[in-house]
């Protein structure tokens, strides 16, 4: 929900723009923040892509039906909207405007139909406007509160595992002293790997240009979270290796940044994921400082890792 910034996405056709405003000003004025195009969009914008992004950053919808039908873009928003509401991610109030008195029987609307709609007698309809108010806000504030308690309960099962985690990690770190030279120099590899791991993660965001862009251009857009999850991929690879078992991999369960297309559309990318860890492989030390053994070893553990990040990409 962090990354959803409007309370309302407005869809509507172009030629009923002045009745739409008027709803937005209302909306506006109860403290919602509102997106309607002919206020976000400028001259050079992408209306395909600006409008995809407007809803995937918005908490919820209200879609106008006017006297003159639907709009030039509204079939394809209510396409996206659709599935956006299918998921959970928003809800979606049919508004019918001043002179529609039934809803539409048109096939494109029984989607719609069957949800709770509210019709406008006037642009000004206070009851009408306020009852869609309120059901944004309801609407708000019971998401919240799902996703608050979601969070809790991930918390909580993240500290508990955490606490298993460490508890484990401290019965190992007994083990240390009768490990092999070898193996040791291994886990040694393994931790200095683990915190420089951001210098493989930029090589391989270089193999994904279109991906590497849209991170330039906006610093916040999952950069950082990226390098964060390869340096958590490495300690799961790490303690893993050190116990001499799958176990640590097997259970790893994390949220691939760059693969989430609702983000990134087309380019996402579970390649540079992919890319991160084969550069990193290359680097696994040979000759004098590891044996085959132990080099071939440390590699199918990192392969077990890449193999774990497909399933979860």
């Amino acid at each position: 929900m962090s990354n959803q910034r409007h309370d309302v996405f407005l869809s509507h056709n172009s030629l009923d723009k002045e009745e739409v405003q008027t709803v937005a000003d209302h909306l506006e004025k109860q403290g919602l923040q509102t997106w309607l195009d002919r206020d976000q969009l400028y001259a050079g914008n992408s209306l395909p892509l600006k409008i995809n992004k407007a809803i995937f950053d918005s908490k919820s919808a209200a879609f106008f039906i006017g006297r003159h039908g639907l709009g030039r873009w509204q079939q394809e928003e209510l396409n996206i909207l659709e599935g956006q509401r299918i998921d959970e991610k928003l809800e979606i109030f049919p508004i019918l405007l001043p002179g529609i008195s039934e809803f539409p029987n048109k096939p494109e609307l029984l989607g719609l139909k069957s949800r709770l709609w509210i019709p406008l007698i006037t642009s000004n309809d206070t009851k009408a406007l306020n009852n869609l108010t309120n059901g944004i806000r309801n609407y708000i504030h019971e998401k919240a509160t799902k996703e608050l308690e979601r969070l809790r309960k991930d918390k909580e099962y993240a500290e508990e595992k955490l606490r298993r985690i460490v508890k484990e990690i401290g019965q190992l770190e007994g083990q240390l002293s009768s490990q092999t030279p070898e193996r040791k120099e291994a886990l040694d590899w393994l931790s200095s790997t683990r915190r420089s791991v951001e210098v493989y993660g930029r090589k391989a965001l270089k193999t994904v240009p279109d991906l590497e862009k849209i991170l330039k251009e906006k610093p916040n857009a999952g950069e950082q979270r990226f390098y964060s999850e390869l340096k958590t991929c490495m300690s799961f690879t790490y303690s893993s290796f050190k116990d001499t078992t799958y176990k640590y991999l097997d259970e790893m369960s994390i949220r691939l940044t760059l693969c989430d297309t609702s983000i990134y559309g087309k380019s996402a990318s579970f390649e540079v994921y992919e890319t991160a860890i084969d550069l990193i492989v290359k680097e696994i030390p040979n000759g004098q400082r590891l044996n085959e053994v132990t080099r071939k070893e440390l590699e199918d553990y990192l392969m077990r890792l890449r193999q774990k990040l497909s399933l979860l990409s």
